[in-house]
C-alpha cells in the first residue's frame, strides 16, 4: 500500500512540474506572439518573464521534492527507531502481562530456550 501511494505522490508531483512547464512555454510563445503588436493593452505584460517563471518553477520542485524527500525518509526513520527504542520495554511488559493469565504459556514464552527454538533453522532438530 505504501509503494502505491509513493508512486501516486510522484505522479502527481511530475504532473503538476509538467503543467508548470507547458504553462511556461505557452506564455513564451504568447509573449513572442504579441511582440509586434504595441497597440494593445495586453502586450503590455511581460508574457515571456511569467513564462521563464513557470518553467522554473516546474524544474525546480523536481528537484526539490526528490532532494526533500530523501532527507524527510531519514528523519522518519530516526523518529521511528526513536520511539520503538522508547516503547520496547512497554510492549514487553504489556505481552508479559497478557501471557500472565495462563502461566504455562507465560514460562513457555519467558525462557531463555524458548527463543532459541524461533531462531533454529527449518528442517533442523531441536535439542
Amino acid at each position: 500500500m505504501q509503494d502505491l501511494l509513493t508512486r501516486l505522490y510522484r505522479t502527481k508531483t511530475l504532473l503538476s512540474s509538467v503543467v508548470l512547464v507547458m504553462a511556461g512555454v505557452l506564455l513564451m510563445v504568447i509573449g513572442k506572439r504579441l511582440d509586434g503588436d504595441a497597440t494593445s493593452w495586453i502586450a503590455l505584460l511581460p508574457w515571456s518573464e511569467l513564462g521563464g517563471i513557470l518553467i522554473g518553477a516546474g524544474l525546480l520542485s523536481v528537484w526539490l521534492d526528490h532532494f526533500l524527500n530523501r532527507e524527510q525518509a531519514a528523519i522518519e526513520e530516526l523518529r521511528l527507531r526513536t520511539i520503538l527504542h522508547e516503547q520496547a520495554p512497554a510492549m514487553r511488559d504489556a505481552v508479559l502481562e497478557a501471557f500472565a493469565a495462563n502461566h504455562e504459556d507465560l514460562a513457555r514464552v519467558a525462557t531463555p530456550h524458548a527463543g532459541s527454538r524461533h531462531h533454529q533453522q527449518p528442517g533442523a532438530a531441536s535439542g
